[in-house]
């Protein structure tokens, strides 16, 4: 039953051998079939409740597997699942759980990923959440306006420079004068001065391409300065002057 014709229908007996399951290559065999098989359903929320039963008597291992499956379902059923998977007792379970959250494709999850990016005790777990849920806020069928509050609470949470990187690459692919000016202190500490050159310049880019006659507020010409200025790197710092060109004839 593993591989591409597996389908929805095999779902309970693929459960079944779940449960039977020991050995990591059997598990893993079984996940990749209900990978395929799950998200086939016509009725997701009749599917998220055949997974979530099956995790009632599943063990860890096993729990594993229907926490990353139930990610690949989807929808606010197995969102819930998934969140109440966080609050239990068994670690590895928990850690599954992040993993799970950190992966989802829609933005109903990124209150989970901002919490567990504030409180999560374990720095791996948070760093995890927190590019989750950057990741949620690079999506561009978001709107701006969505994906900038995200990134400001973001940047209350953001610790070190790898989670300041991980920010800065989601605020640069937001094509927004605001997000420009969140991006510029970064230009000031060495930890993070590439990548904050990095991202200005792809907002910049964003901002400049196929507007026309379209004009920006100062932010635009004064951030591309500062890259200018900056010890980025020769090649950022050619792009930046370039791009700096383009904007001072179009800005207010």
């Amino acid at each position: 039953m593993v591989g591409e014709m597996v389908s929805a229908g095999q779902v309970p007996a693929l459960l079944d051998l779940l449960a039977r399951a020991k050995e990591p290559e059997d598990l893993a065999a079984v996940e990749q079939a209900l990978m395929t098989a799950c998200p086939k359903a016509t009725d997701s929320k009749s599917m998220v409740a055949t997974l979530t039963s099956s995790m009632d008597k599943a063990g860890p291992p096993q729990k594993a597997v229907l926490l990353r499956v139930l990610a690949a379902v989807g929808g606010p059923e197995a969102l819930n699942a998934v969140g109440a998977s966080l609050d239990g007792t068994d670690a590895d379970v928990r850690a599954a759980a992040v993993r799970a959250l950190s992966t989802w494709k829609t933005p109903d999850a990124a209150p989970h990923l901002l919490t567990l990016a504030t409180e999560a005790k374990d720095p791996s777990q948070r760093t995890l959440a927190l590019r989750g849920y950057l990741g949620l806020a690079s999506r561009g069928d978001m709107p701006i306006e969505d994906r900038l509050a995200m990134v400001r609470q973001a940047a209350g949470v953001a610790q070190d420079d790898g989670e300041k990187k991980l920010l800065l690459s989601a605020l640069g692919s937001i094509g927004s004068p605001e997000a420009l000016s969140l991006i510029t202190p970064y230009l000031d500490s060495a930890g993070t001065r590439q990548e904050a050159a990095v991202a200005v310049i792809g907002v910049a880019e964003r901002l400049l391409r196929g507007r026309g006659g379209q004009t920006y507020p100062p932010v635009l010409v004064e951030s591309l300065e500062k890259v200018t200025q900056s010890a980025a790197g020769e090649d950022l710092v050619k792009r930046a002057k370039t791009l700096l060109q383009r904007a001072k004839a179009r800005t207010q």
